[in-house]
């Protein structure tokens, strides 16, 4: 049974990362996705400089997540109120986002940073939102500088969180912290 070598190995890695508290049953997914939300939270309070990254495979699962967690922040008072709603979904100041289109020349994203060696935001550049109206959102670059733009015009930004949507393309080229 030249199968039977495989299924040992799978089942000696499951029950070595279930040892190591490295893999987490749960009855339902309702369940699974509560403690997750848990832990990412108990994360982030733990390592509020530190970034986090939840993958889902769903798309449904990652909206699924992304509301949990934003529930869970405004519940902590993390996001300020109101928040501003732009292309369907709300942002608001602390929420973490990440843009998704380039802009090499600074045409639609302004550095507010004077004599910042960068101008640009790239795929993937992740930040903080510090302020937003539905007319400019500032953001605070995860480097350190301070960039603003319209929504309107702007549109390729997607909550750090939700984009765990795209995230199994952008996690390759992310250095995250956690």
């Amino acid at each position: 049974m030249p199968w039977r070598g495989d299924w040992i190995r799978v089942w000696w890695r499951v029950a070595t990362l279930t040892r190591n508290r490295r893999l987490h049953w749960t009855d339902t997914r309702a369940g699974a996705r509560a403690e997750l939300v848990a832990r990412y939270m108990a994360d982030r309070a733990k390592h509020p400089a530190g970034s986090q990254l939840i993958v889902a495979y769903r798309n449904a699962d990652a909206r699924s997540l992304n509301d949990a967690v934003r529930d869970a922040r405004r519940a902590a008072g993390e996001l300020a109120h109101p928040a501003v709603l732009i292309g369907g979904r709300d942002y608001a100041a602390s929420d973490r986002i990440v843009f998704l289109s380039n802009d090499h020349q600074g045409h639609q994203v302004a550095n507010l940073d004077r004599g910042a060696q960068a101008s640009d935001v790239k795929n993937g550049t992740l930040g903080t939102i510090e302020h937003a109206t539905p007319e400019r959102l500032t953001v605070r670059l995860d480097d350190g500088r301070a960039v603003a733009f319209h929504p309107g015009v702007y549109k390729g930004i997607a909550h750090a969180v939700h984009a765990i949507e795209r995230a199994l393309d952008l996690a390759r080229g992310l250095g995250l912290g956690r």
